[in-house]
C-alpha cells in the first residue's frame, strides 16, 4: 500500500502541472502567439478551468485503470481515491480563487501548480527515490 499513495499523488501533480501548461492554449480569442510560438496570458478563466478539469478527469481515469490492473484490495483502492480527492479539493479551492475575476494570469497558473505540488506528501518522485542516494545529483 505504501507505494500506491505516492502514485496517486504523482497523478495529481501531473493533472495540475498539465493544467498549467495547457493554460497557455487558453488565451483571449484572436490574441496572437508570442515570439517562438508561446501563448499569451491572461487566459480565459472558463477555458483554463476546462483544461484543469480535463486533466483531472484523465488522472482519475488513470488511477482507476491502475487500481483495476493491479487488482488492489478495496481498502487500498479507497485510500488511493481518498488521497486523490483530498489533493483535487485543494487544487479546486485555488482554481476557484484564480478564476474569480474571469481571467488567469501566468503567475496565477504557476500558483495553482505550486498548490498541487504542496498537496503531495513528497516531491513527486515516489518512495523509490527516497531510499536510493545514488539517484541524487553529485555534490559540488
Amino acid at each position: 500500500m505504501s507505494r500506491f499513495v505516492p502514485f496517486a499523488a504523482a497523478v495529481l501533480l501531473v493533472a495540475a502541472a498539465s493544467g498549467t501548461a495547457l493554460a497557455d492554449d487558453a488565451r483571449e480569442p484572436g490574441a496572437p502567439k508570442g515570439e517562438h510560438g508561446e501563448k499569451r496570458f491572461p487566459a480565459l478563466a472558463a477555458e483554463f478551468r476546462a483544461h484543469v478539469e480535463a486533466r483531472e478527469a484523465r488522472g482519475r481515469a488513470h488511477l482507476e485503470e491502475r487500481i483495476a490492473r493491479d487488482k488492489l484490495p478495496a481498502a487500498d483502492a479507497d485510500r488511493l481515491r481518498a488521497a486523490f480527492e483530498a489533493g483535487t479539493a485543494k487544487v479546486h479551492a485555488k482554481l476557484d480563487e484564480v478564476c474569480a475575476d474571469g481571467s488567469v494570469t501566468r503567475e496565477e497558473a504557476h500558483q495553482l501548480h505550486a498548490v498541487a505540488r504542496e498537496s503531495l506528501p513528497h516531491d513527486g518522485h515516489g518512495e523509490h527515490h527516497e531510499h536510493h542516494e545514488h539517484h541524487a545529483p553529485p555534490a559540488r
